[in-house]
């Protein structure tokens, strides 16, 4: 029976991987000829690829502010900590310049998102093609070893981090400890699901935000305090 179920899943992914590039060079070119960020939103979010598709886990008008910060503080090194569908990173690839280099890492599996299929690796690179340098890293964020793999991979300290992985608040702790050593002097980090909510969706990100804020410079983007979930935090470091 496991290897009945194996090889169904390789198979599924094989199929995946056929339609991959057709798919991709269809987001590409929609999203190039996009005139700005909210038609992306609204591309990812309508265009979808067999059940799949690149629809980020956002409130429009919060990510919409997040994008808007990463270009006027001239982003080029950036970690995404979580991949997930893989929605905020399409938006963060077309609102970096090209000389960018994002760095995202997704641990394989694991609660709130986590584990993207394999095939997906393929549509993201084809995604980014033309546009900034992607690396994809799959297993924990949660260890000296992978924050050291990032910074390697990224050639140095990062201009910011987006803290979107494990929400339970030790392991959102974990990753705001060890990756704030990594960011350059006057970068920011972000952290996604701020506002108190379900916790299945948020997690102990809200009362880790409520802590962490009150030692640094910060900026909250939130459509409403009431929406039960999502919200993003800026903190200055």
């Amino acid at each position: 029976m496991a290897r009945d179920a194996t090889a169904r899943y390789w198979l599924k992914n094989a199929a995946y991987l056929l339609g991959a590039p057709a798919y991709a060079a269809l987001m590409r070119v929609s999203a190039a000829r996009a005139t700005s960020d909210h038609d992306r939103i609204r591309l990812a979010r309508r265009v979808r690829f067999r059940g799949y598709s690149l629809q980020p886990y956002q409130v429009d008008q919060e990510i919409l502010e997040l994008l808007s910060e990463l270009r006027v503080r001239r982003a080029r090194s950036v970690v995404e900590i979580g991949t997930a569908r893989g929605g905020t990173l399409f938006l963060m690839l077309h609102a970096l310049p090209p000389d960018a280099h994002v760095v995202s890492v997704d641990l394989e599996g694991g609660a709130f998102g986590g584990g993207y299929p394999h095939w997906k690796r393929l549509l993201f690179h084809l995604v980014a093609l033309g546009g900034p340098r992607l690396s994809l890293l799959r297993g924990s964020s949660q260890t000296p070893e992978m924050r050291n793999r990032v910074r390697q991979v990224l050639g140095g300290p990062a201009d910011f981090v987006l803290v979107d992985g494990d929400h339970s608040y030790e392991g959102a702790r974990r990753d705001f400890e060890l990756y704030r050593e990594i960011v350059a002097p006057g970068g920011f980090m972000a952290f996604h699901d701020i506002v108190p909510g379900r916790a299945e969706l948020v997690g102990g990100v809200p009362r880790l935000w409520q802590e962490i804020k009150q030692a640094h410079p910060h900026r909250e983007i939130v459509r409403s305090w009431e929406q039960g979930g999502f919200g993003i935090g800026i903190l200055d470091l």
